[in-house]
């Protein structure tokens, strides 16, 4: 007999799968005894008993040829496990595919976590190609309101209004009364730079500054006492933004990072540097999706 040629297998469990031109039945084979020993770290022990007496009934592993009898035999689990003892782990496995296919990535925006359920182009499966560039949906064309229309919303509607999208004249945007009656309530002094951004919280009690000194401040707006310095940038600070809870507040900066900071603790909970430059602009939509919050960030 062939030695080369497989023994023709009984199972059924190989008919629905379509193995690749580099997989044959010992790759296959592999690969199981892989998932098995994974099982097996992870203390599963009657799930790996009921793994191995399933291949065994099924006789999915590829075939051995027995050289006293020339023949080829059905291969069991355990004789396999002991030929094949320098099998990769799963883990490794995976942690070595991720590798490879970061480098298809050249521009330092490959995610920095493995999931094998990713959408392509970060899939570990998807083709050795340049990702292309992001779909942008088109931006709604929003129209200019009626000035004479806009007279009559308060203050309140014409803010909201901007915040939804709307083109509102910057010398409409307070009413008169309010710029007649406007007056300085105090000057802080904190920073040793220039200020580049300033933002209130949601509930209008702090103010919040960044500044050319890497360093975001929070102020009592009515006392005017400093309550918390956020340091962790390496260059100025571009621009604030508060999450509609209140909860969060995330800092672009010209280091090319966006910081997202806890507001309760004043502790940092996230650093994200897929940018590779200077930020510009950050943002919390006013929507969640699947309970998620999502942070927009851009650059120059």
């Amino acid at each position: 007999m062939d030695v080369s040629e497989p023994l023709p297998s009984t199972s059924t469990a190989l008919n629905n799968i379509n193995l690749p031109n580099a997989f044959d039945r010992t790759t296959l084979s592999e690969v199981i005894l892989s998932v098995h020993n994974f099982l097996e770290h992870l203390n599963c022990g009657e799930t790996t008993r009921v793994l191995r007496d399933e291949i065994n009934r099924q006789q999915i592993l590829a075939p051995r040829h027995d050289l006293l009898e020339d023949r080829m035999e059905a291969e069991t689990f355990e004789h396999f496990a002991q030929t094949h003892e320098n099998t990769a782990d799963l883990i490794p496995l995976i942690e070595k595919l991720n590798d490879i296919s970061q480098k298809r990535f050249t521009n330092g925006n490959q995610p920095s976590i493995v999931r094998l359920s990713a959408h392509p182009p970060y899939s570990l499966t998807c083709a050795d190609a340049k990702p292309g560039p992001p779909q942008i949906p088109p931006v709604p064309v929003i129209p200019t309101l009626n000035p004479l229309r806009l007279n009559s919303f308060r203050t309140k509607d014409r803010l909201q209004t901007i915040q939804f999208g709307g083109n509102v004249p910057s010398q409409m945007i307070l009413s008169k009364k309010i710029l007649t009656d406007y007056k300085r309530h105090t000057r802080m002094m904190g920073h040793k730079s220039p200020i580049y951004c300033i933002t209130f919280d949601r509930t209008g009690k702090y103010i919040i500054t960044g500044a050319d000194d890497n360093l975001i401040k929070v102020w009592d707006a009515q006392s005017c006492i400093l309550r918390y310095t956020f340091r962790g940038h390496s260059a100025e600070i571009c621009d604030l933004a508060v999450a509609h809870e209140n909860t969060l507040l995330a800092s672009g900066s010209n280091d090319k990072t966006v910081r997202v900071w806890c507001m309760q603790k004043g502790t940092p909970t996230n650093v994200f540097k897929q940018h590779t430059g200077q930020i510009s602009t950050v943002c919390f939509p006013a929507f969640f999706q699947g309970g998620i919050r999502y942070l927009v960030s851009g650059l120059f």
